[in-house]
């Protein structure tokens, strides 16, 4: 996402699918049908995105390799770049890992 051309095409496009809330800290929510997993998906620059990780790439930048998003508000349709922060990946156990996957509960979209 290089040129500003792209960029505010993709803001327009992510705004057009989101609901705000009006508390400072709250939620962008996605509005559109989730996938079965809960994220969002968006259809963007040709290609299939899931829709927290097309507003990060827009708001913030790249994810760099070997990190991933977490959602801190523990909602999966949340597209806000603050609530996305982009943690190193972890490399653990089969235990460890399936531990990780089983937790936390997620509470589901508003």
């Amino acid at each position: 996402m290089t040129a500003l051309a792209d960029r505010e095409r993709a803001v327009a496009y992510l705004d057009a699918r989101i609901s705000r809330g009006d508390g400072a800290d709250d939620c962008w929510t996605w509005t559109l049908k989730p996938d079965r997993d809960g994220y969002g998906v968006a259809s963007f620059g040709g290609r299939q995105w899931r829709a927290h990780r097309l507003s990060y790439t827009v708001h913030v930048g790249d994810i760099p390799d070997g990190h991933d998003l977490d959602h801190v508000c523990e909602t999966r349709l949340c597209v806000r770049p603050s609530h996305l922060p982009g943690e190193r990946i972890a490399v653990g156990t089969d235990q460890e890992d399936h531990c990780d996957r089983s937790h936390p509960v997620r509470r589901p979209a508003p």
